[in-house]
Protein backbone atom coordinates (compact mmCIF):
# COMPACT_ATOMS: atom_id res chain seq x y z
CA UNK A 1 0.00 0.00 0.00
CA UNK A 2 2.78 2.43 0.90
CA UNK A 3 4.75 1.29 -2.11
CA UNK A 4 4.37 4.68 -3.77
CA UNK A 5 5.48 6.54 -0.65
CA UNK A 6 8.42 4.21 -0.16
CA UNK A 7 9.41 4.58 -3.80
CA UNK A 8 9.41 8.37 -3.53
CA UNK A 9 11.42 8.21 -0.31
CA UNK A 10 13.93 5.82 -1.86
CA UNK A 11 14.27 8.06 -4.88
CA UNK A 12 14.93 11.09 -2.70
CA UNK A 13 17.45 9.12 -0.66
CA UNK A 14 19.20 7.93 -3.83
CA UNK A 15 19.44 11.50 -5.12
CA UNK A 16 20.86 12.62 -1.79
CA UNK A 17 23.42 9.82 -1.84
CA UNK A 18 24.48 10.71 -5.39
CA UNK A 19 24.88 14.35 -4.42
CA UNK A 20 27.03 13.41 -1.43
CA UNK A 21 29.09 11.06 -3.56
CA UNK A 22 29.67 13.82 -6.07
CA UNK A 23 31.01 16.18 -3.42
Amino acid sequence: MHSRLLNTYTRMFSMSQQSTSRI
